[in-house]
């Protein structure tokens, strides 16, 4: 199909939609809300598994398991997809941006798992530079 539109119910007056495009013909493509894009395991959080999931399924290509990754939509994964992936695991806050706001919720999970970015199941100065090279 060239173009598939989804569009869920509202929830407290929000109505998510996503456009698929390029799907493949004779393929069973989950679709996913645009607020659990590269969140593997759902549970709210784009966490460094859910990162180290998204390179393995960029160096594979696209598949069912990876449609979670595929933030623009083309069934492709790409290094895009990736970087957005990203993007989202270092907007702490969720505002779409990473800024200071972000950099003061991980001061403020200093020494606790909180918000790891590194993946060594603490902030750390590791996770200040990550978010900063990321900003």
């Amino acid at each position: 199909a060239e173009r598939v539109t989804v569009r869920w119910p509202r929830v407290n007056g929000v109505r998510e939609e996503r456009v698929l495009t390029e799907v493949p013909s004779g393929f069973v493509v989950p679709v996913f809300p645009p607020s659990r894009l590269g969140d593997l395991v759902g549970d709210g959080r784009v966490d460094p598994a859910d990162l180290a999931a998204c390179d393995q399924c960029v160096a594979d290509g696209f598949s069912a398991a990876c449609a979670v990754f595929d933030v623009d939509g083309d069934c492709r994964i790409t290094p895009m997809d990736r970087a957005a992936v990203e993007r989202r695991m270092l907007d702490l806050n969720g505002d779409g941006t990473v800024n200071s706001p972000d950099i003061a919720l991980l001061l403020a999970s200093w020494g606790r798992p909180d918000f790891d970015l590194t993946g060594n199941a603490i902030v750390d100065s590791a996770d200040i530079a990550r978010l900063l090279a990321g900003w």
